[in-house]
Formats: C-alpha cells, sequence, structure tokens
C-alpha cells in the first residue's frame, strides 16, 4: 500500500494564464500563485468529499492525512500530499455485536465482522477498535463474565485495527477520476479568476 501519493499544480498547468499575462505584458507570479492555492484549498476539500463517497470514513480522520503545500512567488508550484498509515477501524462505520465489532467501509457494502475485536477509550480519551494480542487458546464467550476479573496475560496488551490509508482510497479509479475532474475545473475558474481581476485592475500582477 502507498505510503504517500501526490497531486501537484504547477506553471505547466499555469501556461494558460502565464501566456495571456504575458501577452499583455504583465508580470504573473503573484497570479500564478493565487490560482494554485486557491485551487488547492478546493482540492483538498474535493478529496474529503469523493473518499466520503464511496468509503463510510469520517471527515476528521481523512483531513489529518491530507497536507497542503502551498505555492509562493518564488516557488509557482503547490500539491496536495496524502500520506500516513491506514485509518483506524474507529473511523468507519461500526457497530459492537456479542461476538466482536462490525465494521462497514464501503457505503452500501457489506458488514464484515471482526471477532474479539472491541471498542475502547484510551486515557487520553481517543476511542478506538482493537483487539488483545493473545493469541493462546480462547474458552467460549460466557456471558456475564466480567472483562476486568480475566486473567492479564489474556486482557493486555491490545492492538488497534487499521484499514486502508488516504492513498490507497484517492487510487480508487472511481475516487481519482472525480477529484482530478474537479481540480481541472477549479483550476480553470481561477485562472479566468485572477484574469479578470488583473484586466479589471482589482489586483496587482
Amino acid at each position: 500500500m502507498p505510503a504517500k501519493f501526490n497531486i501537484r499544480i504547477n506553471r505547466a498547468d499555469m501556461y494558460n494564464l502565464r501566456t495571456t499575462l504575458s501577452d499583455i505584458r504583465i508580470e504573473s507570479p503573484k497570479a500564478t500563485m493565487r490560482a494554485i492555492n486557491r485551487t488547492l484549498t478546493g482540492l483538498k476539500t474535493d478529496i474529503k468529499a469523493e473518499i466520503r463517497k464511496e468509503f463510510t470514513a469520517k471527515a476528521k480522520y481523512i483531513d489529518k492525512a491530507v497536507e497542503i503545500k502551498r505555492a509562493t512567488v518564488s516557488r509557482p508550484s503547490g500539491r496536495a500530499q496524502m500520506t500516513g498509515r491506514g485509518l483506524p477501524f474507529i473511523a468507519f462505520e461500526n457497530r459492537p455485536r456479542s461476538l466482536g465489532v462490525a465494521v462497514r467501509f464501503r457505503r452500501g457494502g457489506p458488514w464484515h465482522t471482526f471477532t474479539h475485536a472491541f471498542r475502547t477509550t484510551f486515557r487520553s480519551g481517543g476511542e478506538a477498535i482493537v483487539e488483545r494480542a493473545y493469541k493462546g487458546p480462547r474458552r467460549a464467550y460466557r456471558p456475564g463474565v466480567k472483562y476486568g476479573r480475566l486473567p492479564r496475560e489474556y486482557r493486555l496488551p491490545v492492538r488497534q485495527l487499521y484499514s486502508s490509508s488516504v492513498p490507497d482510497m484517492v487510487l480508487k479509479p472511481e475516487v481519482m477520476r472525480a477529484v482530478l475532474a474537479k481540480a481541472a475545473a477549479r483550476l480553470d475558474a481561477n485562472i479566468e479568476r485572477e484574469l479578470n481581476a488583473v484586466l479589471k485592475g482589482y489586483a496587482s500582477g
């Protein structure tokens, strides 16, 4: 699974803007920077929206994995960088069951039951779906048995369960097509915005 994935917008994408401004003898670095950065801000929103159309992941978990590297006047190139390990199970739609936790990763998809998994809250306040690291023989489930009375080696340690990463989800064809199409539309709109602003004298080129 990829640990990193970038969608980059650079000077090559801004050819129309730079050529037009050059024709009217106006320097374009600031206009280029503004158009790229407005596009990247919208792109982050589009990435979250398109992932959530296909997956049940909560927006706050996706947001943490998407970082925007903004363009500057001296470096007219920016990117949306998606990094990180898989999202934790708790980020997805989930339900406790008598023998584990059921998780649905894709919208409209099946529920997957993970026997022996359970939801917990850490001392830090964070929630997670975990399973015990214990791999020895297990007894059959007995209703009414208190978790705290189980032997320590059976209860601890626990490990958090993870699914696909944000880069993996963005690379799904249905997500990637939509994200790139929206990025192109935003870039076209921002190029037109900058051209109109400069031509009308509302912004300095």
